[in-house]
């Protein structure tokens, strides 16, 4: 499963801040986007709010860019605060 995300790093704390108009899911990650440090922060956050291991979750596209397609092991429950984002499930 893929899920699309917008994700503005040096955030006061990590958090889902809601969807863009075409279910992006926008999340603030406290890291600064410097060596991967966002990345590796975002990896760490949604490993947690997922409750999957973080080898699981892969960043298909946007490795060095704010939108960001990142691969989810298939059948991943969503928790509630992600479920306006099955639309942007691709």
């Amino acid at each position: 499963m893929i899920l699309k995300i917008k994700v503005t790093p040096s955030a006061r704390a990590t958090a889902i801040t809601g969807f863009m108009a075409d279910n992006t899911i926008k999340i603030r990650i406290a890291a600064t986007p410097e060596k991967g440090k966002a990345n590796k922060a975002l990896i760490d956050f949604l490993s947690t709010l997922l409750a999957i291991p973080k080898s699981e979750i892969e960043i298909v596209s946007g490795e060095t860019s704010h939108i960001k397609l990142l691969k989810i092991p298939d059948g991943t429950l969503l928790p509630s605060n992600l479920q306006n984002s099955q639309q942007s499930l691709l």
